[in-house]
């Protein structure tokens, strides 16, 4: 299961006790529907909630789409890809050889779009674009790219290649499925786009990967009955936004997101746009960094260590991964990693996480907190993406903003499309 530790970190549970009476003000008005953002809370009942029915038609066109296809394209940006490419990557790894899901629609950059697109001419494929509205521009223009190629490589019968999940009534998008009848999915109007890794728009693809739905749920449900928990002192997610909340409180103003496995790298990609997009209003909140260790303690690590102090650590510890490759002896030893003989590499990155917080935190004096998983599998992360997601919530009311709208991300959206029609 999952635990937290504050062993290298000078907060302590007394220092965070502090905000409790906050929280469960936050908290009251949350389960009341008394809080900003009211209209979009749906997340936080779904996995429990969501129809049977849609989770058999989920398993049944996953396994369609795998007769038909080698590789699924998930055509999205932001939360309409982020959350399933994180468990994707977390759960399965770079390397699946049951079927390959690969991504459009997050970026104008012309190489990669027609790299894709070339990559594709040769596989067979299916396409699953996800918009709540169907205007947004890096979706939208690839999948018209992805449908032509679509219709050169299957003639009339394109269209059973395509899975739409969009709005259920509204958008171009939604308009476009009923015309072509394209078999689509329900983004419930109550969630927004990062808070939507448990609805289809996430389901769908976990599901094609060759993952547990019902266990990713499962854990989404164990931690929805966590979090509720009243005592403070038990419940992690409440915790965990009470030391953002320190943290910043105390000018600490950036925190990294910290991993040891680089399949976790989109995960924290996810948790970016969570914390950024829900908190970062009206001159307000933590800046969300990442990073992958041990591999940037040899580019970032120095300024860890020794930099300016204005951030504080967030990481995931691994306890108990199978060990599967170990240090053999070696007769000559020139490289002299005898001393490692019979070790795994499992054990050694534990060894450098342990030696990281060591040196960061009694001789650099970062702070690091700390979520402790047993295993990486759907279930422990299918929990630790809802404590996300409560924590977030708790975190974004503490500093009194609206943990649900993004009304920023617009600007930049009207100033090209500005220079477009231009």
């Amino acid at each position: 299961m999952i635990k937290i530790n504050y062993d290298y970190s000078k907060t302590k549970m007394k220092d965070i006790l502090k905000h409790n009476e906050k929280i469960k003000e936050i908290v009251k008005n949350f389960n009341e529907g008394n809080c900003q953002g009211s209209d979009y809370i749906g997340w936080y009942k779904f996995p429990n909630s969501i129809d049977k029915n849609i989770i058999e038609n989920i398993k049944k066109d996953a396994e369609e789409i795998k007769k038909m296809a080698d590789v699924l394209v998930v055509c999205g940006i932001g939360g309409s890809y982020l959350g399933s490419r994180a468990v994707i990557e977390a759960v399965k790894g770079f390397y699946n050889k049951n079927m390959e899901v690969i991504y459009l629609g997050n970026t104008f950059d012309e190489r990669y779009t027609e790299d894709t697109l070339n990559y594709l001419k040769e596989k067979n494929f299916c396409v699953n674009v996800i918009s709540k509205s169907g205007t947004t521009l890096e979706t939208a223009i690839a999948f018209r790219l992805l449908k032509r190629l679509l219709q050169d490589k299957y003639g009339d019968d394109y269209r059973k290649r395509i899975y739409v999940t969009t709005d259920e009534k509204d958008g171009c998008l939604r308009e476009m499925a009923d015309i072509e009848q394209y078999k689509s999915y329900i983004i419930p109007k109550d969630i927004g786009g990062r808070y939507s890794v448990f609805t289809p728009v996430g389901l769908l693809p976990i599901c094609v990967a060759g993952i547990d739905i019902d266990n990713f749920l499962n854990g989404a449900k164990e931690a929805y009955k966590d979090v509720k928990n009243e005592n403070f002192e038990e419940n992690i997610a409440q915790q965990y936004a009470s030391y953002r909340y320190e943290q910043y409180m105390n000018n600490e103003n950036i925190e990294i997101f910290v991993t040891y496995s680089p399949y976790f790298n989109m995960l924290a990609e996810w948790w970016k746009q969570l914390f950024g997009e829900s908190e970062g209003k009206d001159g307000k909140a933590l800046f969300p960094a990442s990073a992958n260790f041990s591999t940037d303690l040899h580019s970032l690590g120095q300024y860890i260590q020794q930099g300016k102090k204005d951030f504080f650590i967030t990481q995931i510890k691994v306890t108990n991964e199978k060990e599967k490759v170990f240090i053999e002896k070696d007769k000559q030893d020139i490289d002299n990693l005898n001393y490692l003989s019979e070790l795994s590499l499992g054990q050694i990155n534990l060894s450098a996480q342990e030696g990281a917080n060591k040196a960061h935190y009694q001789i650099g004096k970062v702070d690091n907190f700390t979520f402790e998983i047993d295993l990486i599998n759907e279930f422990n992360i299918g929990y630790i993406l809802f404590t996300f997601m409560y924590s977030c919530m708790i975190s974004a009311n503490l500093l009194e903003v609206n943990p649900f709208n993004q009304q920023g991300v617009e600007f930049y959206k009207k100033e090209m499309r500005k220079i477009l029609v231009k």
